[in-house]
């Protein structure tokens, strides 16, 4: 199989929290010994609530841990022919006492249980700029 060196960049304008705004880069080699996946035919090689748990448990590391997030959304998102990840969406509800308005964050897992970290927007280390991924 071939396994290109594009790079693709997952961005969530508007994602900030604490902040911070985050981006995301997968590339296809950061799957290439992934489980390989075939959603016609089969379940995912990490299960639907395990990916949830570990979403869980890794938002923690992101947000404020006094608010309630929920998942809101699951998708899959094909990075390479048979090479997927999950795409973790978790939200708050709105709190009229705590004048909050809702907030969305998002958690990539791999299919072999590895959160993809975000990264923050400007990141000298990464190179990276949210501004810039497609």
């Amino acid at each position: 199989m071939h396994i290109s060196n594009q790079t693709i960049k997952f961005s969530w304008h508007g994602l900030v929290m604490n902040g911070q705004r985050y981006c995301y880069q997968v590339r296809p080699q950061d799957v290439i010994d992934d489980p390989y996946w075939n959603p016609e035919t089969e379940p995912p090689p990490l299960a639907i609530a395990k990916a949830i748990q570990i979403g869980k448990e890794a938002i923690k590391k992101y947000v404020e841990t006094d608010e309630e997030w929920k998942l809101g959304r699951i998708n899959f998102n094909c990075i390479e022919y048979g090479k997927w990840i999950y795409v973790l969406m978790f939200g708050t509800d709105y709190d009229i006492e705590k004048k909050r308005t809702p907030q969305m964050f998002v958690i990539l897992l791999k299919m072999d249980g590895t959160v993809i970290d975000p990264i923050p927007e400007n990141d000298q280390a990464s190179n990276i700029h949210c501004n810039e991924a497609a």
